[in-house]
């Protein structure tokens, strides 16, 4: 026993002597502190053709807007049927159908055996309860913000070429240069980091001669007898309503009403701009005679008095807000690394 104490004993002090000849080496090591700005630009996402697979999205943890390569969702149906759908959503919408049939959750319960004990479980998927509580509640498509072109017709993706999008993950903004039938076209997509509200600035001579305009459409829903991927729902305009409640030279004010359903949307813009409404649900800006517009669409669950940020209010509070993300939490740099293991898992990333 009093050879076991004392080889415990020499292994601690072997042990302390360790421990303080590292932490002595440690001290001499010159702390460099990470060059935050360059690790994070250095994951940039940059695009230079439409992958339906991977669409750039801004958002602020509530609220998102997913684009595709015009920095806004003019490529609707190329994206659904070939990808991933371009969504406006945010976390505090939310919309169900009309229970014409009276269901209760516990319609929908059947028995489950557990270890022995019979369980009620909310798992009749086929009864008519089950079929109502697979689709509702579900998250309210707030609306399709896009480009649309001549003759007030979509775009195509054969129509645009040379493209040029990157994410610039430091300030939170897409930036997408492209070409649409040879013309030169600048769209920025910003999100802000406390509303619901999506801003862009769109330049291109195609604004001047009337040949692109930022359209606005509304759905009803989706169609969710299409699981996994449901589609919008565009078949029932008279299910909802699309209402013009304020309104003057650069400033519209639209009230959603889908079935209980109420959200608002105010659209602000900068620049030469006539407003037009082409169907019940379906609107765009004429922008004849100015090659540039800003543009920001605010959307909330109440009717809102005062302004909406301007795109540059928005720009800069991003930006500011997506520094403070990235510069105060932990971050870890393998800059420089010879590790084989570090490198591999860096190559797949």
């Amino acid at each position: 026993m009093k050879r076991l104490f004392h080889l415990i004993q020499a292994l601690f002090f072997l042990t302390s002597c360790y421990i303080a000849s590292a932490q002595q080496q440690a001290a001499k090591i010159v702390q460099t502190p990470i060059d935050r700005f360059s690790l994070v630009n250095r994951h940039n996402v940059i695009l230079h053709e439409a992958d339906p697979l991977a669409p750039l999205s801004v958002g602020n943890g509530d609220f998102a807007y997913t684009a595709d390569v015009t920095g806004m969702q003019s490529l609707g149906d190329f994206y659904y049927k070939n990808g991933i759908p371009l969504e406006t959503l945010s976390n505090w919408a939310w919309h169900s159908f009309p229970n014409t049939g009276h269901f209760k959750l516990q319609d929908a319960m059947k028995k489950i055996d557990f270890h022995g004990r019979k369980v009620f479980y909310a798992s009749d998927e086929n009864s008519p309860a089950g079929q109502y509580f697979r689709m509702n509640p579900h998250p309210v498509a707030l609306g399709q913000i896009s480009l649309i072109g001549e003759n007030d017709k979509p775009l195509e993706l054969p129509m645009i070429n040379h493209i040029n999008q990157k994410l610039d993950i430091w300030k939170g903004i897409i930036t997408s240069h492209y070409e649409v039938d040879g013309q030169p076209v600048t769209v920025q997509t910003v999100c802000h980091p406390e509303l619901s509200l999506i801003a862009f600035k769109i330049k291109s001579p195609l604004l001047t001669s009337g040949k692109l305009k930022p359209s606005f459409r509304f759905p009803y829903s989706y169609d969710l007898s299409i699981k996994n991927k449901p589609p919008f729902d565009w078949s029932k305009p008279d299910s909802h309503q699309t209402t013009i409640i304020k309104q003057d030279g650069f400033n519209i004010l639209l009230k959603r009403t889908i079935d209980t359903s109420l959200y608002y949307v105010g659209i602000h813009w900068q620049g030469k701009g006539k407003w037009v409404k082409k169907g019940p649900h379906d609107f765009y800006l004429d922008c004849t005679g100015s090659d540039s517009l800003m543009l920001v669409c605010e959307f909330s669950p109440d009717q809102k008095n005062g302004a909406s940020p301007s795109f540059e209010t928005t720009r800069i509070a991003s930006e500011r807000s997506w520094k403070d993300f990235w510069t105060k939490g932990g971050a870890v740099d393998f800059t420089g690394s010879t590790d084989t293991c570090i490198d591999s898992l860096l190559g797949n990333i």
